[in-house]
């Protein structure tokens, strides 16, 4: 089923709050260190609108993960779409290994730039 107009503004209205919280993390705020009222304001939205989405900063911080564990999932299914297992199971092993790797070094990076 095609998504509709109304179903369409209230998922990119959902991606633009949870970029404008990973924004104001990559500027070294922690999430703790956030508050909803001003992710609203960073997302040019009024708070009530995004109590829509989130009612707590719980929900948005495990948006937040779930966000961050997809696009990690995406990545990795993306790559092993590219591999060729004619190389065998070993060395696609370690590239999918290596993928994970590097993903994890960019969050903990992210993690202590953060605090």
């Amino acid at each position: 089923m095609a998504e509709t107009a109304r179903q369409r503004q209230k998922r990119q209205t959902r991606e633009r709050i949870l970029e404008s919280a990973r924004n104001l993390m990559a500027g070294g705020r922690g999430l703790d260190s956030l508050g909803l009222r001003e992710v609203a304001r960073e997302s040019s939205l009024a708070a009530t609108s995004l109590y829509n989405h989130f009612p707590d900063m719980e929900a948005l911080g495990l948006a937040l993960i779930d966000s961050c564990c997809f696009r990690l999932r995406s990545a990795m299914e993306y790559e092993r779409r590219s591999m060729s297992w004619s190389d065998g199971f070993p060395v696609t092993l370690r590239r999918t290994a290596m993928i994970f790797a590097c993903w994890c070094s960019s969050v903990w990076a992210a993690m202590i730039a953060t605090g």
